[in-house]
C-alpha cells in the first residue's frame, strides 16, 4: 500500500480487524457448525472455506465487510464500521455501540451474528443431537 497518511491509517484498520478476527475464530471455531479454515489471506482479505460444504461456499472479511457466498451469490453480508469515536458509530444501532470501549470489542458482535447466521442456516447448532436435520 502507500505511504500517505490515510494508507497508513488504512492499512492499520485492515491489519487490527484482521487480527482481531483470527483471534476470535481460534477461540470460537468449536462453535461452528461448518469449521471456517482460512484458504487465503492477503493485506486486503481474508478467504475461507466451510468444511463440510460445497467448495462453492466460502466466506470473506475484507477492510469493510464479512459476507459469505455461493458461486458468486451473496448469501449474506454484515458491513463493518472503520472505527467509532466515542461509544457508538453515527448509525443508530446496537451492533455499532463499542463493547468494553474498544473498536475489537465491537467487531466481534458483528462476528458472533456470522457465527449464529451460519449455524442457522449453512449447519446445525453444534449443541443439537446429531438427527437435528432428520425431522
Amino acid at each position: 500500500m502507500g505511504d500517505r497518511p490515510a494508507d497508513r491509517a488504512t492499512e492499520s484498520h485492515i491489519l487490527r480487524l484482521q487480527q482481531c478476527f483470527l483471534l476470535w475464530l481460534a477461540e470460537n471455531a468449536h462453535r461452528f457448525a461448518t469449521s471456517p479454515q482460512v484458504t487465503n489471506r492477503t493485506e486486503s482479505e481474508i478467504e475461507m472455506s466451510l468444511v463440510g460444504l460445497s467448495p462453492a461456499v466460502t466466506a470473506r472479511l475484507t477492510a469493510d465487510q464479512l459476507f459469505a457466498e455461493a458461486g458468486g451469490t451473496v448469501l449474506i453480508c454484515f458491513d463493518l464500521p472503520r472505527r467509532c469515536t466515542g461509544y457508538t458509530c453515527g448509525a443508530i444501532s446496537p451492533l455499532h455501540t463499542r463493547v468494553d470501549g474498544t473498536d475489537e470489542g465491537m467487531w466481534s458482535r458483528y462476528f458472533e451474528r456470522f457465527l449464529a447466521w451460519e449455524n442457522r442456516q449453512l449447519g446445525r447448532p453444534v449443541n443439537s443431537s446429531p438427527d437435528f436435520h432428520n425431522g
